[in-house]
């Protein structure tokens, strides 16, 4: 939990409070961090795997014919659908709706097959929404983080549809209605 809660919070110093320059009114900060919070908390009760936490198409190469993963520096223990929510809503690369539906299918197939068991779907995609959510939210901090720290503006292109990603994905949970609110108001 206090680690996906740090990332949030490098969200609200580097996007909202430095890229856009908002100061957040402390009854807003409590909303943010209070949904934040039942995000996290929620997501460190899942059983922990091995994760690459950096697994989106620029960091997946092909040399001679062969799939190479490049950039493990931020790999530690979390949930199983952390990689594959990285993935499915990468931030440089949107993929359509039905195909990105399609993919997190196979791929929960493929974890049953491997005795992952997959006897609740509907939970193991409510985990991935919720992952996505904070890793989207993660990647924007840092994108911002790289304009405001670095002057790179290489990452403004991408922050449109990862925002896109965060709002789609808090609109699935009605329970985080409040924190959707407060947090595109800034």
């Amino acid at each position: 939990t206090e680690k996906l809660m740090f990332e949030l919070d490098f969200f609200l110093k580097h996007m909202i409070e430095g890229y856009l320059g908002k100061k957040i009114a402390n009854s807003d900060l409590k909303t943010i961090r209070s949904g934040f919070y039942s995000i996290c908390e929620k997501l460190s009760h899942e059983p922990l795997f091995f994760t690459h936490r950096d697994y989106h198409s620029r960091n997946i190469m092909v040399q001679d014919d062969n799939i190479k993963i490049i950039d493990f520096q931020d790999a530690r223990m979390g949930p199983l659908q952390y990689d594959i929510a990285s993935l499915l809503r990468d931030s440089y690369t949107v993929i359509p709706d039905k195909l990105r539906e399609d993919l997190l299918h196979y791929y929960m197939e493929r974890l049953a097959e491997r005795g992952f068991g997959m006897d609740d779907r509907t939970r193991f995609i409510e985990i991935f929404d919720l992952m996505s959510i904070q890793r989207n939210l993660k990647a924007l901090g840092t994108f911002a983080y790289q304009k405001i720290s670095r002057g790179k503006d290489d990452y403004i292109p991408y922050m449109y549809p990862t925002i896109c990603y965060v709002r789609e994905n808090l609109d699935k949970f009605p329970q985080l209605r409040k924190l959707k609110d407060v947090l595109f108001n800034y």
